[in-house]
């Protein structure tokens, strides 16, 4: 395991400590948990990002062989809504 250094404001530590005496751990413990949850949600968040992103540049890219533009969006919505309602 790699030892580092890392600085808190003057009143987390305390917390920290507080809350590892409570469990019945080490601060170190809960730092170390507490980063891989931050990285693991960040994780996440770049997946989840780049996934939307996919999913953009995809409509972008069909909506353009359609010859659909940006501003003709909430009439098709509007006539894809229409259309629904009356398949019901």
């Amino acid at each position: 395991m790699a030892t580092g250094n890392i600085t808190l404001p003057e009143d987390l530590l305390p917390k920290l400590e507080e809350v590892a005496r409570a469990e019945n751990r080490t601060a170190d413990d809960l730092a170390k948990e507490a980063v891989e949850k931050l990285l693991k949600e960040r994780s996440k968040m770049d997946l989840n990002s780049r996934e939307w992103q996919d999913f953009i540049d995809e409509n972008r890219r069909r909506a353009e062989e359609l010859g659909i533009r940006e501003e003709d969006v909430p009439e098709v919505v509007h006539q894809f809504r229409h259309e629904q309602r009356d398949r019901s």
